[in-house]
């Protein structure tokens, strides 16, 4: 079977989103989204669009989210991408970097259990290979540890080593 195919059913259940904001409100402090991208699990490109903010954009923030004025021309409104983005996200398990601020911008809310439920999702992938890995470390002779707190303590510079080398002195080690 391809890569695809022996991965199972678990790759349709997840996407992965990044939001694109720009600034509105007063001096541009209001985060709104200006722009939306969702991938497949495989990298296909489900949504990709720009998206007009609700408010007038005051700071386009071009240097962190790419976004010019060019892109809001053809942009859509923002009540018709929400409505599309989260067609999409529904009931899938969603990865991205900082979700709380794209969700923020989506206004998204979900309860904790759905929190609940995908985290249980989650482990169940990994479930046996953590069950082995305990298994075979609970089987393990206990490390010794006890040097670990003298190493570190040992590789740190102290304020007393920083105030002697700037005075041009040494100290000796305890």
């Amino acid at each position: 079977p391809s890569p695809r195919e022996a991965a199972g059913p678990w790759p349709s259940k997840c996407v992965a989103i990044d939001c694109e904001m720009v600034g509105t409100g007063p001096r541009g402090r209001v985060s709104e989204l200006a722009r939306c991208s969702v991938v497949s699990y495989h990298g296909d490109v489900l949504y990709d669009k720009y998206i007009r903010p609700e408010l007038p954009i005051v700071d386009y923030r071009t240097r962190w989210s790419g976004i010019t004025r060019q892109h809001m021309r053809k942009a859509i409104p923002f009540q018709v991408a929400q409505k599309e983005i989260l067609k999409l996200l529904k009931g899938k398990v969603v990865v991205g970097h900082a979700l709380h601020n794209d969700f923020q911008a989506l206004k998204y809310g979900h309860s904790s259990v759905e929190d609940a439920l995908t985290a249980m999702e989650l482990y169940r992938l990994v479930e046996v290979q953590w069950e082995q890995q305990e298994a075979s470390s609970a089987s393990a002779p206990p490390e010794d540890r006890s040097s670990d707190v003298e190493k570190y303590m040992e590789d740190q510079y102290w304020p007393e080593d920083l105030v002697q080398a700037s005075l041009g002195g040494t100290r000796e080690a305890p």
